[in-house]
């Protein structure tokens, strides 16, 4: 059995439990889901890493769908003695590309914040159906709704990290083994040349291919 942990955290909307049916199929390695914490008024996003960190073991590999990719960065750079490896999965070092040709659009990002603003839930009916593309399984956007997180606080406040936040900088600096692997047909975070892209898979790969995600995540780790 391999020494640590894998930690598997969620993306924007959703609980770790999202996670359940992968670590399912890893029973012979110690898993942790680690749901994002439910913030406080004083919470920012160093605030969320330091407690994120209190959550987790050391030698831990992290596996970080989507948003959680900002804090396992960052988890990476501010404790390296504890994280072993680094899988970000759909996810970037920045969600808008002000100065990348990686990202959404400034203009994309702006109107779905709007509409989150005056339609919280049409907003996330929204998201969970880009989630899903290009898959037309109804029973796999039924599946992501059983995991939706419900509070309009904390699915604002995350949603605003989510824009905001800009750890580039540091991910070039981290020393962990790191995989990017996202879905070659992502309609919510586009596939970027460094990563390995599952083909005809979407922003929830681990999802709709599985085996697949499951064989380059076990090859990453073993390596």
């Amino acid at each position: 059995m391999m020494e640590g942990t894998l930690a598997f955290l969620p993306g924007w909307g959703f609980k770790a439990s999202v996670w359940q049916r992968m670590t399912d199929q890893l029973s012979h390695y110690q898993t942790h889901l680690c749901d994002l914490p439910t913030p406080a008024s004083d919470d920012d996003f160093e605030s969320i890493t330091h407690r994120l960190n209190e959550q987790l073991s050391p030698h831990t590999t992290l596996i970080a769908w989507s948003l959680s990719g900002l804090f396992a960065i960052s988890l990476c750079a501010n404790y390296p003695e504890k994280y072993k490896r680094l899988v970000l999965v759909s996810s970037a070092p920045a969600f808008i590309c002000y100065d990348t040709d990686y990202g959404m659009y400034p203009s994309h990002a702006h109107s779905f914040r709007q509409l989150a603003s005056v339609n919280l839930p049409e907003a996330m009916t929204q998201f969970q159906r880009l989630v899903c593309f290009p898959s037309k399984n109804t029973s796999l956007l039924k599946e992501l709704q059983k995991h939706a997180l419900t509070d309009s606080a904390t699915l604002q406040f995350y949603l605003h990290l989510l824009f905001e936040t800009n750890v580039s900088q540091t991910f070039k600096q981290l020393t962990q083994p790191t995989l990017q692997i996202t879905g070659s047909l992502d309609a919510v975070l586009p596939a970027h040349a460094s990563s390995l892209a599952i083909p005809q898979a979407g922003h929830a790969c681990f999802l709709t291919h599985q085996d697949i995600f499951i064989q380059h995540l076990m090859d990453f780790i073993s390596e």
